[in-house]
Order: structure tokens, then sequence, then C-alpha cells
């Protein structure tokens, strides 16, 4: 009984290994596995591929195992368009995505033909992880010179792989760049069909990850302002504006943005501080979005001199804080209250012996 047991056992488990064996070859190494959308297949794969390197053949360099695979005549060519189709192929993506590929297929021909919207770096789109960015090296010149696939994007930086990647030798390589970069032409978002369920979504209108001008500024000096506004629906507005002592408008700039998120940095050049004479300064960010939401995202004041209207923002910041924590131990006092009143003996004990005597702690009861 014990020998026929065992026997069991062991075909149950020989059956199982074969089982998962198959799902491997049957799945292969670049399908879109059933748990992930079509983006993060494209992102995994993307990475999978980093270090794989050209090589040189018959004198000729550029050649590599993208074009191969594929049976383009790509071989001895700049390769960055092919890497990307055949990160789509491997992905199992519809021909409704992207289109054929004949001969060798450039930047310009993934732009134009591959299904889904384009956006100019500057009208108010931030990449999604899956979407495509375009590079024109001339920066205004209108070229399509080198394409790479998005895997990250944090609000300010944007990290991308490409294949063919100059500066790593002809590698598949990952590289992370300001969304503000000027060699940035656009993105290419392909018109995947389960693209909606990794699109980023913020829960109320905010600014994060701000430097603004703070305490004493010196007169003259320029100063660099950086934040990202994020809002739950699409942003129809975002201004960044500095006022005097009178409430006079002084510099400041404003942007129809467009996204669900917009870096106010982009509006750094519109606003001069080295301008600015001595004196004291409010400044303020404000922003609008499609679901009706009208905001003023900071109001803080700032001085430009040996003024002391900053060093009177840094008290009253000083001042909020401690009227925060002020508030929250009263909190607290009403919470101890309520315990006290059901056990007057326990809460006795931890002042008599915990708060009184710090260095001595005891089990009360």
């Amino acid at each position: 009984m014990i020998k026929n047991l065992n026997l069991k056992r062991k075909i149950a488990i020989l059956f199982s290994l074969l089982l998962a064996v198959s799902n491997v070859v049957v799945q292969g190494a670049g399908a879109v596995k059933a748990e992930e959308s079509s983006r993060d297949a494209i992102v995994r794969i993307a990475k999978e591929e980093i270090g794989n390197q050209e090589y040189e053949k018959d004198g000729i360099e550029n050649w590599n195992k993208y074009s191969t695979d594929l049976g383009v005549d790509g071989n001895g060519y700049a390769w960055c368009a092919i890497f990307v189709y055949w990160v789509f192929k491997q992905a199992g993506l519809k021909q409704s995505v992207y289109k054929n590929v004949s001969n060798w297929m450039s930047v310009y021909y993934t732009y134009n033909e591959t299904n889904g919207e384009k956006h100019v770096r500057g009208d108010g789109y931030y990449p999604v992880p899956g979407d495509l960015v375009v590079f024109d090296w001339k920066n205004g010149g209108n070229q399509f010179d080198h394409i790479g696939i998005v895997i990250n994007y944090d609000g300010s930086t944007m990290t991308y792989i490409d294949g063919n990647s100059e500066s790593s030798n002809g590698t598949v390589a990952e590289h992370t760049y300001s969304v503000n970069e000027e060699t940035i032409y656009g993105y290419i978002c392909p018109d995947y069909e389960d693209s909606e369920a990794v699109l980023i979504k913020y829960e109320e209108l905010k600014v994060d990850g701000t430097v603004f001008p703070e305490g004493n500024l010196e007169e003259g000096k320029p100063f660099s302002i950086s934040g990202v506004v994020q809002s739950p629906s699409a942003l129809t507005k975002v201004s960044v504006n500095i006022y005097n002592e009178a409430g006079e408008w002084m510099t400041g700039a404003e942007s129809e943005a467009g996204g669900y998120s917009f870096d106010i940095h982009r509006l750094d050049n519109a606003i001069s501080f080295g301008k600015l004479s001595a004196g004291n300064y409010r400044f303020v960010v404000y922003a609008e979005n499609k679901g009706g939401d009208k905001k003023t995202l900071t109001d803080k004041i700032f001085s430009i001199g040996n003024i002391e209207g900053g060093a009177q923002q840094k008290k009253a910041d000083i001042k909020e804080k401690i009227r925060e924590n002020a508030i929250k131990l009263k909190l607290y006092g009403k919470k101890l209250e309520k315990i006290y009143t059901k056990n007057p003996v326990l809460i006795r004990c931890f002042f008599n012996e915990v708060l009184e005597n710090p260095g001595f702690v005891r089990v009360c009861k």
C-alpha cells in the first residue's frame, strides 16, 4: 500500500513538472503574461534586453540580433526603431498598434505610422510607462533622430530604454532625462487596448516636490523654481505669479497645461527673480482643472535684499507648526482623559512611574 502511494506521488510530481515546462514553452520568453497589461509587457521585455550589444560583420558595423530576428535588411544601419518594433512584436501586440516593417524601420516611420496619440514636448502631456519617446538632437530641427521606450516617470524625470544607444557603445541601455530636456521632441502614446489600467491617478489638486523662494534672496540674483502640480482631472490652467506688498503683479507666467500633472519649472524662464528690486513679495501658485477645482496651491512671502519679510515668513511657518502640534497634543489629552475615566489607576501609574521617572518603566496593573 505504501509503495503504491509513493508511486502515485512520484507520478503526480512528474506530471506537474511536465505541465510547468509545457507552459513555459507555449508562452515563450517575450509574450504577454496573463496577469500583466500590454504596457507592462513592453516595459518588462525592454528591460530584459538591457546590455545586448551590436557587432561588426564583414567589416560592417551595426549588426544586431533584432534585425536578424525580424528578417529585415536592417543590419549595418542605426537600429533604435527596429528595437522598438521587435519589443512590440515579442509582446504579441496586434498590427493595429504598430504597422508592418519593410527594409529598415526609421524613427520617422515609427512616429507617423504607430497608431495612438502624438505629443510634442511642452504641450502639457507627461509620459506613461510603455509610451515611446522621440528625440531631435538638433533641438528645433524637427528631425526624428532617435527613439526609446519609456519605463518610468516620477514627475520631473523620465527614464527610457533604447537600442543602438550611442552613449553606451551601441547597446540596449537605460537612461534618465529631465522631462524638460530640450532634445526631447515628443512622445507617442500607442493605442493599447488596455492602456487605461496603468494611467497615473491623483486624488486631489495639489503641488508636490516644490522648490520655492523663501527667506531672503540676494538682489539681482536669479532663482529657479520647480514643483509638480497634480490633479485628479485634466488641468486647464496653472499659473505662477509674484506680487509686491501692495498686491501689484510684478512677474509671472501661465500655462493651459492639459495633462494630469504639470512641472512648474517649465514656467521658470518667464519669471524674472533677478529683476526684482529690494522688498517683500508674495509667491503664488494657482491651478484649475476640468473637474471644476480652482485652488491656490501656494502663497508664500519672501524678500529680496536684507528685508524683514522673509524672516517674518519663517517665523510664521514655525508658529504654524507649533500651533499644529498643540492641536495634536490637545487631541491626545482628550484621549487620555477618556481612558482615565475608565481606568484612573492605570493612568496615575503611567504618569507617576514613567513621566516623572523616564528611566524607570514597569508594568502597571
